[in-house]
């Protein structure tokens, strides 16, 4: 962030007030967004082909290629009748993390304006054991 700031006092001086944020864009505070990953329920013996997340951030400011979910990278995006983010990830690359229980997946990403962005949400693993 930048702000400026003149200030003429009877003509004679004038004083610019210059405000730089050095740590704007930097990476250190990322966004938070609310997410929610479906199904809320992965079973380890399914056949399907999608996780699929929908984050409370606009498409159009989110830089879609460099989006992960716990490291796996998204598959397809799109935007949904709200104009909001939605990510595609493969199952299969889901399943082979992790094993029965409740485990929470995260996304990460940054938008446009190089900002991070990240949200978390919990889903019930069920089935065998951790697939390899």
């Amino acid at each position: 962030m930048k702000l400026s700031l003149s200030l003429l006092v009877l003509g004679l001086i004038l004083v610019t007030f210059v405000i730089v944020d050095s740590q704007a864009g930097s990476g250190t505070d990322p966004l938070v967004v609310d997410i929610m990953v479906s199904p809320s329920t992965v079973a380890l013996d399914s056949q399907g082909t999608w996780v699929t997340v929908h984050a409370e951030i606009a498409y159009s400011a989110v830089v879609s290629a460099g989006v992960t979910l716990d490291g796996i990278p998204v598959t397809y995006t799109k935007s949904d009748n709200r104009g909001e983010f939605v990510a595609k990830f493969d199952l299969d690359a889901v399943k082979a993390r992790f094993s029965p229980g409740t485990v929470t997946l995260t996304l990460y990403g940054v938008t446009t304006a190089g900002v991070p962005f990240s949200g978390s949400d919990s889903v019930k693993v069920t089935g065998g054991g951790k697939k390899k």
